[in-house]
């Protein structure tokens, strides 16, 4: 079993999304991820990706794309089998005005507590769960290669993460995708 899906903190509800309107194929996620430059290999791994960019020194900033109904769902988004209706929070982190992270955040549409949690606006989500008081477990990561033109990205596949939160008999997934413009940041 994947490790994103040994997780399943309560009651075992939770599958890879077999929904009818998945918009994207199942990726091929991964404990481990390869080939990627030690510095952002570190990055990767950082419980808090929005405190490991802020060390960067340069000026970050959240842009929200997209807030309400989830559209686009994956195919294999570890969410609750029985849910009708998601809610989605699309968001890209910038570094110097610059995107360098997609992220998407999702849950039930009746996960009050999650909802109210990505309902920060443009203040960066890791805010509100390593710094708000938010009482959450974190399944571990899982790694895959997201193809070109998912995310709008015309010169190749990146590198994403996902984990799940689980607080309050609610499930929050998260996923991040590292686009091409952190290398920069990252030598």
């Amino acid at each position: 079993m994947p490790p994103i899906l040994a997780f399943l903190p309560h009651r075992g509800y939770l599958k890879p999304m077999k929904h009818p309107s998945a918009a994207r194929p199942p990726l091929d996620w991964r404990p481990q991820f390869s080939d990627v430059a030690p510095a952002l290999a570190e990055l990767m791994r950082q419980q808090s990706l929005t405190a490991a960019l802020m060390a960067t020194g340069a000026a970050f900033a959240v842009q929200v794309r997209h807030q309400g109904k989830a559209r686009d769902l994956w195919a294999d988004e570890c969410l609750p089998a029985e849910a009708a209706a998601f809610y989605a929070r699309e968001v890209h982190l910038l570094l110097d005005g610059e995107p360098v992270v997609w992220a998407r955040s999702v849950c039930a549409d009746d996960a009050a507590g999650w909802k109210q949690v990505l309902d920060c606006g443009t203040q960066p989500l890791g805010a509100q769960l390593f710094g708000g008081g938010i009482r959450a477990s974190r399944s571990p990561f899982a790694f895959a290669r997201v193809p070109a033109g998912w995310l709008g990205a015309a010169d190749g596949s990146v590198w994403a993460r996902r984990s799940l939160f689980a607080a309050g008999g609610e499930v929050l997934g998260l996923t991040e995708c590292f686009l091409p413009a952190l290398q920069g940041f990252f030598r």
